[in-house]
This record gives structure tokens, sequence and C-alpha cells, in this order.
């Protein structure tokens, strides 16, 4: 019996929660893009939604790192301190504050590139309903990693298995292969009023 089939049998009413649910019979891809707040949150959601009706996510992070306090290796992140003791999470960046130019260091083509080959993994191995890869699309616009790996990992994923991607950048090969594509734009932010970024809100 395959791992989909053995969660299909697999009921929640040891938890209390006497439900029925299976593995999605169908999974779809998402892309979220722009420069409005909304992609990661949006993201996080849909994976605490999963959650609750028994489906395995997993949290793939390019570019983010996170730790138990803001120091120059990572920063604290509120969505990851209560995650990881509910789902797998596994992160491929520095900690530091990637631009174009640090883009260039071998570190940070090496983790990024290593990211996208424990997603490609991890999509083919069927453990997993719902895989997302955050900042993914940003690894790829500083030229990490090659758009046409990414979506080769798309197209051959397996039927059941859900996708989402996120980052800045529209590309067209990606918009032509997701069946959800939402532009997240940016009207009025707090930063535009010299807000900073607020621990609960932001991070």
């Amino acid at each position: 019996m395959n791992i989909k089939k053995q969660r299909q049998l697999h009921s929640r009413e040891d938890d209390g929660i006497f439900s029925n649910t299976t593995a999605l019979e169908k999974g779809l891809t998402h892309y979220y893009f722009g420069d409005g707040k909304g992609k990661t949150t949006a993201l996080i959601g849909l994976l605490i939604r999963a959650l609750g009706h028994n489906l395995k996510p997993l949290l793939i992070q390019f570019l983010k790192r996170h730790t138990i306090d803001n120091t120059k290796n990572g920063f604290f992140m509120g969505e990851i301190n209560f995650l990881k003791s509910h789902m797998e999470i596994k992160q491929f960046g520095s900690g530091k504050f990637v631009t174009p130019d640090t883009a260039k260091q071998k570190q940070e083509i090496a983790s990024a590139r290593l990211g996208l080959e424990f997603a490609a993994t991890q999509i083919m191995s069927e453990k997993y309903d719902v895989v997302a890869l955050d900042e993914v699309v940003n690894a790829i616009s500083m030229n990490l990693i090659s758009i046409d790996d990414l979506v080769k990992t798309i197209k051959n994923k397996p039927d059941h298995v859900e996708i989402i991607c996120t980052g800045m950048l529209k590309y067209k090969k990606l918009v032509d292969i997701a069946d959800y594509v939402v532009g997240f734009n940016c009207i009025n932010h707090p930063y535009k009023k010299g807000i900073l970024a607020r621990k609960g809100i932001e991070y």
C-alpha cells in the first residue's frame, strides 16, 4: 500500500475529530506574486487550513532563517515559532538580508540550489499533501536558481500534491502552469509613514 492510500485510510477519531478526511485527490499549483504585503501570510493560512483537515504540509523557505532572537544571522518569525511544533519546516537561507550583490556569494547560491533539490525530492516522495515554496521566486529573480528547474519540479509532481510558490516578480512560465495566479499589489503601506515592521503583524 502506498503512502497516499495509507493516509486515506487514517481517521482522526483519536483526536476527538470524527472525520474521514483524506489526502487530496487532485493537487493544484498556486503562484502568489507582487510587491504587496500578504503573500507569505496567505501561504501560512493555507497551511493551517490543511493541518485542520488532517493533510500533511511541508513548508520550505528560501532566503529566510528563523532564530529565537533577532541576530545578524536570522530573525524571529512569529509564524515559524508557532508552526514548528505542528508541521515540518525547512529553511534554506543564511539569515542575512540578501541583495543582488550579496546573492553572488557562493553560500547563498549553494543554499538556494540545495533548497530546490530538497523540494523536488520531498515532492516526489509523496509523503506530503501540500508543499509550500516560500520566496522561491525571489531566489529565481536573484539568479540563485533556475526558473526552468522550478517549472520542471512542478510539472513532474505527483497528481495529489498541492504546491504554493511565492515571490515578488511575475514570470510567464509560472503563470502558464499555475492554477491559482494571484497578484498582491501595494496601494498603501505604513512604511511610507515611517512605521517600521511590527511584532506580531509583519513578523
